[in-house]
């Protein structure tokens, strides 16, 4: 399945990896946590991430997400794969976040 991995302190890649719970363990580094983003995107970090002190990654308007996280869509019960405009989108957004922070500097 295709999804888009955002180290903390790194910009976005997009991988292909198997559907499988403990590759989506051993991206974030333990225990999923999912949060909805908008159209059928999903953020999965790790369930105790800020608990163990996790560098932050990004902030959202409700929440600030740490450590390493990944980007799918919900099919079903399941994961599923991004399609391509929702792998642009999101890393079109993480670019510019990179742009406006180079300007704050």
């Amino acid at each position: 399945m295709r999804i888009v991995v955002k180290k903390a302190g790194q910009m976005p890649e997009v991988r292909e990896v198997e559907n499988d719970l403990k590759v989506f363990q051993e991206i974030v580094g333990g225990h999923i946590e999912v949060v909805n983003l908008i159209e059928n995107i999903l953020c999965v970090c790790n369930d105790e991430g800020k608990l163990k002190g996790l560098p932050l990654n990004f902030v959202l308007p409700y929440d600030a997400i740490v450590g390493d996280v990944f980007f799918c869509t919900a099919d079903g019960e399941e994961f599923g794969s991004l399609e391509e405009h929702q792998v642009g989108a999101l890393m079109n957004s993480f670019i510019k976040v990179e742009r406006y922070m180079r300007t704050l500097q």
